[in-house]
């Protein structure tokens, strides 16, 4: 998202709702349910 922001003149980006890819992501989140990172 902070790429997503970059783009934008004045640095403020509102959306009325999560980017599309990250609305899985966020419900996985609030459910508690994690992911081991891939290094």
């Amino acid at each position: 998202m902070a790429k997503l922001a970059t783009s934008c003149d004045n640095g403020l980006v509102i959306w009325d709702g999560p980017p599309q890819g990250l609305q899985q992501l966020l419900l996985a989140d609030i459910m508690g349910i994690s992911f081991p990172r891939v290094v």
